[in-house]
């Protein structure tokens, strides 16, 4: 992967050509006020860190999920292979409703999609704690899931992009550092956490689903709509 970054980098330098039309050099402290900029507003940090968390909610299955399924449950890597294909669907799903939904601000589609997170959470919790782990009582759950992180996603994702049009590519990547940063950190807990029952799952979920209306009502909702 390493190699492999090196060579598109260099062949961006060196044969896709500059399409900015006002190109200016890149300074230091510009760069140094811009991130500050970011840092300082509520939208951007709330918008970066609940799409973090929302692809966190993947990241955590991706850890978790192989053991829960071929360890406990004794399904093949096939299996899972499957299981996989359809919560992708589910993600996939989850981006069209928001997609044909486009008439609803994001400030409404995350509100909507954190209580929904938050009340699924707590249903898989319960259904963790008085039923025996199968393959479907896993699947379908975790699907749910994913749809409705296919519905958060994109709005969180996007809105911290359209704050700053001067800086945008700048904000763009920050915005996805950030993302990816809270993404290791939710992969990490899931690789410490025991995958022999189905409860840590269903409670890592809980908790990444209030850290999302947390972020929420704390940085994002701050956005006027």
């Amino acid at each position: 992967m390493t190699g492999y970054g090196a060579v598109i980098f260099f062949l961006a330098v060196l044969v896709l050509p500059e399409t900015h039309l006002t190109p200016t050099r890149i300074h230091i402290s510009t760069v140094g006020k811009q991130l500050i900029s970011t840092l300082k507003h509520p939208v951007f940090v709330g918008g970066s860190l609940i799409a973090g968390m929302a692809y966190g909610l993947i990241l955590i299955f991706n850890a978790m999920g192989p053991f829960l399924l071929q360890d406990s449950l004794k399904q093949t890597a096939v299996t899972y292979g499957y299981i996989a294909l359809i919560l992708g669907v589910g993600f996939f799903i989850g981006s069209i409703v928001n997609r044909l939904w486009a008439s609803a601000s994001p400030t409404f589609k995350i509100r909507l999609g954190a209580i929904i997170l938050v009340i699924l959470s707590c249903f898989f919790v319960a259904y963790a704690f008085l039923q025996p782990m199968t393959l479907w009582g896993v699947a379908l759950p975790v699907f749910l899931f994913f749809t409705v992180t296919g519905f958060i996603y994109p709005n969180a994702m996007g809105t911290p992009m359209r704050l700053f049009p001067g800086f945008i590519g700048f904000a763009a990547s920050f915005s996805g550092t950030i993302v990816f940063f809270v993404g290791f950190a939710m992969t990490l807990v899931a690789s410490i956490v025991s995958t022999q029952t189905l409860l840590p799952l269903a409670g890592l979920y809980l908790l990444v689903s209030f850290l999302i209306l947390l972020f929420y009502l704390t940085l994002f909702n701050k956005m006027k709509t």
